[in-house]
């Protein structure tokens, strides 16, 4: 990778410039061509009048395809994780635009007073006839004028100003909000986007009927556009673009453990890899090329990068219920005991931990942390599987890191960084 002679030097790039985590990447950035999701997105936009759907799971990307498709400029951006109630989206709204609630109208009415005053001026004219008379007049001007002010709602200002400026509107992680609150701001929507209105709405997959769900009449009026998870030819591609605009070598195997590391998230793939260039002290990039070797093992990293993370769920889940009187059941390695809400979680890690996981599964690594003497009854784990959901959604909002189906018996990790700290940052005591 290094310059043949007589080439211009590289451009300098910090890694930050590189490697965006949680931003908007501009050399790492991969549009997946082959799945055409710009295009998509692009056309839905101006082709139809429908609320867009924009639908992937969490930290996929899609508020990066929605960034290149719609620059700042030409869309107003509402997070949906701040909005408690209605009267705040349209306010957020109000403020973005930077337009006033209150327009003053004035109505002005004038009158004129007028005197005339008479007297001699004690002269003759050229001498001869009467005195001559002096007339003075004066007039007083009055004028009144009567104002007031005219108010206009929130809701009626932002839709109005949106249309007249031609703005899209969007609502990231529209599935944070309430299923009411989504409901009366899909109503108020309804009638605007058959105007012309533009409105563009992400959400997990998950929770994608919840926007049609909201209000019956709005479902022939919705396009969705799907964006899939990531395969690891396309996290492969956001890796090499980047350490080749560092002019970095790095083997293509230890590529590969990264990626697979990445639990299929470009978002944590670029955290890793801005993690590696910094252990590798690559503060920016090199003119002359060097290679970067991942530390051995990789866990070194892979066990950084947790340490920097602290999902307040999981600690929550680990206690689960305040509860004085829990049975401790012995560890299968003898290495001391644990509740039960611990011998769950540790036999999810277990299974990966994986982003789907079933009871059975479940059960099988349940039998492989604990003593057989404790382990515990189905409905005893299936109560424990209920009660974690319970707590994560109280800690995670609208899209807890895990969420369990009592009829399907799964429990679904739906967060990739909820998952790496399980895999990486939890001291591994029961094997």
């Amino acid at each position: 990778m290094n310059n043949a002679k007589g080439c211009s030097p590289r451009s300098i790039l910090e890694v930050g410039e590189v490697f965006v985590a949680g931003g908007m990447p501009t050399i790492t950035y991969n549009p997946r061509s082959q799945l055409n999701l710009e295009g998509q997105l692009r056309d839905a936009i101006k082709r139809l009048n429908k609320i867009i759907l924009v639908v992937g799971a969490t930290k996929s990307g899609k508020t990066v395809l929605v960034r290149r498709v719609l620059p700042l400029d030409e869309a107003i951006w509402v997070e949906g994780g701040a909005i408690r109630e209605e009267g705040d989206f349209w306010q957020e709204i109000v403020n973005q635009l930077g337009i006033s609630l209150e327009t003053s109208t004035t109505i002005g009415e004038s009158a004129e007073n007028g005197t005339q005053n008479e007297g001699s001026a004690g002269i003759k004219p050229f001498g001869i006839g009467a005195e001559g008379k002096r007339t003075a007049s004066s007039k007083d001007s009055t004028t009144r004028q009567d104002g007031f002010k005219r108010v206009e709602t929130a809701r009626s200002a932002s839709l109005r100003v949106l249309k007249e400026r031609k703005l899209t509107l969007v609502v990231d992680d529209f599935h944070y909000m309430t299923r009411e609150l989504q409901s009366s701001i899909v109503r108020a929507l309804k009638q605007p986007v058959f105007d012309r209105l533009k409105v563009v709405l992400l959400a997990v997959p998950h929770r994608v009927a919840d926007a049609v769900k909201a209000e019956s009449e709005i479902e022939g009026r919705v396009a969705s556009v799907a964006v899939p998870d990531w395969h690891n030819p396309e996290l492969v591609d956001i890796a090499n673009s980047g350490f080749d605009a560092l002019n970095v070598d790095v083997d293509a195997v230890e590529v590969q453990h990264l990626v697979d590391g990445a639990f299929s998230s470009p978002h944590l793939l670029q955290d890793l890899c801005s993690l590696l260039c910094k252990l590798g002290n690559v503060e920016e990039t090199v003119q002359s090329s060097v290679a970067l070797t991942p530390p051995k093992p990789l866990d070194i990293l892979f066990k950084e990068l947790a340490s920097h993370m602290q999902p307040t769920a999981f600690s929550r889940i680990k206690k689960g219920p305040d509860r004085t009187n829990r049975l401790e059941r012995a560890l299968r390695n003898g290495s001391g005991s644990c509740d039960i809400y611990e011998a769950v979680l540790y036999s999810i890690i277990e299974t990966g931990p994986a982003s789907v996981v079933t009871y059975n599964e479940l059960s099988a690594k349940i039998k492989e942390v604990l003593q057989p003497s404790a382990v515990p009854q189905q409905h005893e784990v299936t109560r424990v599987l209920e009660q974690m959901a319970k707590l994560a959604a109280e800690v995670g909002g609208a899209v807890p890191p895990l969420d369990y189906d009592k009829d399907l018996k799964v429990m679904h990790i739906t967060d990739p960084f909820f998952r790496f700290y399980l895999k990486w940052g939890v001291e591994r005591t029961w094997a």
